[in-house]
């Protein structure tokens, strides 16, 4: 939410009245609000990009769900859930899931929470199998660090052979490399929501999946 969208949504709240876009004439409002982020609003009140008046306005009742990796005990419920719903819209028989399917959601840390496990019910259902999902679950991650030391490598290489490396090679994989940063940390920024982490890149959707497929981008 931008600053002059803050300093209106504080405005309704003070004065419970605001005017139509295009109109002249004030409306009284009686309403609740509910609000939902996945971000922190005490440090981005700290850096100046979230309104401390607005923020002392809405924080009136405020719950925090922590993310599914560290309620497990949810999944089998969200599971159960999300098999039937989408059993039943897509027409498919209703199966249960494997035990090495479930045994990979114990060891998995979802950083994509409820959305990201309900988007893989939902491929099984429609593909009728699971064994895309769980390559892809039990596929070992590259961590940060193993990313910085690729770069590293790259640097030492282009030392090594002085020179010989084509600077448009290193160009690609330097490209790659910092892309791939960029884009991951997009991602769960936003909670694995491909639509914003677009917006938040600066950059359309279709252009953010092809860089994912580019930069070999995967769920941690």
């Amino acid at each position: 939410m931008g600053a002059p969208l803050q300093a209106k949504l504080l405005q309704v709240l003070q004065d419970s009245e605001f005017t139509r876009l295009g109109g002249n004439r004030e409306v009284k409002v009686d309403v609740r609000i509910v609000c939902a982020t996945n971000r922190s609003l005490v440090d981005m009140v700290a850096k100046g990009t979230f309104r401390e008046d607005l923020f002392f306005r809405l924080n009136v009742v405020a719950i925090e769900i922590p993310p599914l990796r560290e309620r497990r005990e949810e999944i089998p419920l969200l599971v159960e859930n999300f098999l039937g719903r989408y059993s039943a819209l897509y027409g498919r028989p209703l199966r249960g899931l494997s035990q090495r399917l479930i045994e990979a959601m114990r060891q998995y840390a979802f950083p994509g929470n409820v959305r990201e496990l309900e988007n893989l019910i939902k491929r099984i259902v429609v593909l009728e199998s699971e064994e895309q999902v769980v390559a892809e679950m039990t596929r070992p991650r590259v961590s940060r660090g193993e990313r910085r030391a690729e770069l590293e490598a790259i640097l030492t290489e282009m030392e090594e052979t002085a020179g010989d490396l084509p600077l448009r090679e290193v160009g690609r994989r330097f490209a790659i490399e910092v892309e791939r940063e960029a884009i991951e940390h997009a991602l769960e920024a936003t909670g694995w929501n491909r639509k914003l982490a677009a917006r938040k890149l600066g950059v359309s959707y279709k252009t953010l999946l092809q860089k994912i497929r580019e930069c070999e981008v995967e769920a941690r």
